[in-house]
């Protein structure tokens, strides 16, 4: 059996579901959206697993690393393999108009597409929003939430992405200092080559120190008006 790791940083990332974030893969969502949402800076963050994961995980890991924004990128690599370990929020297998590939449809695509195909999907514990596997794949999944559970093997690729669109710009540089612990980033491939100098870019970071300001900024207006309505209906 042929294995892909393909790792979501959004695995490490817990998200309550009372902060209601709304999600797409967009250049908006990547970046400016993030920019109104400045009051999560000091709540959303990392659980602190990944920090000891690549010393824990029972894979041989030595082969090439490839990182990128998007996890739709995984399927290309999928199609060479005929097991992947998924670690990841999400089992990405979403239903997808017209057999779309994307990035929360590209695992249900690939499994569609060849019946001896599996999956070993590690996912977060106690993860406060369940996404169970869809009935029509769940004889192919082996479902976990512990990494040691996970079956001794030798990964042929390993790939990580960052999903900028559901993870905060305020954690790109433990998402950076993750895969540095793997491997120098000078060793890493970036992929798609053509965002090498755009945000989507996952080994860069997306926000620079005024950037942080401004999202700072506009918590302080945020918070300053939900005081001021709360003001409003405790005077009538």
């Amino acid at each position: 059996m042929t294995t892909l790791l393909t790792v979501d940083w959004d695995y490490f990332i817990d998200e309550d579901p009372m902060w209601d974030l709304g999600h797409k893969e967009s250049a908006v969502h990547l970046d400016l959206v993030w920019k109104t949402r400045g009051e999560l800076i000091k709540k959303m963050s990392t659980t602190g697993a990944e920090k000891k994961f690549w010393k824990k995980l029972p894979v041989t890991t030595d082969c090439p690393v490839w990182a990128s924004d998007s996890h739709v990128f995984a399927y290309e690599f999928a199609k060479q393999v005929d097991h992947v370990l998924l670690v990841d929020r999400h089992h990405d297998c979403w239903p997808a108009e017209n057999g779309r590939i994307e990035c929360d449809t590209w695992l249900g695509e690939w499994l569609r597409r060849k019946l001896s195909r599996r999956v070993t999907w590690l996912r977060p514990k106690n993860v406060k929003m369940i996404y169970d596997v869809p009935e029509r794949f769940s004889s192919r999944f082996t479902v976990i939430d512990d990494i040691t559970a996970i079956q001794p093997c030798k990964a042929e690729m390993i790939h990580i992405c960052r999903s900028g669109c559901w993870c905060p710009p305020w954690l790109d540089i433990d998402f950076v200092n993750f895969i540095k612990a793997l491997r120098p980033v000078k060793d890493v491939i970036s992929i798609p080559q053509e965002a090498n100098e755009t945000k989507w870019n996952a080994l860069k970071f997306r926000w620079s120190l005024d950037d942080f300001k401004q999202a700072r900024e506009a918590a302080m207006v945020i918070d300053k008006a939900k005081r001021s309505i709360g003001e409003t209906f405790a005077d009538n």
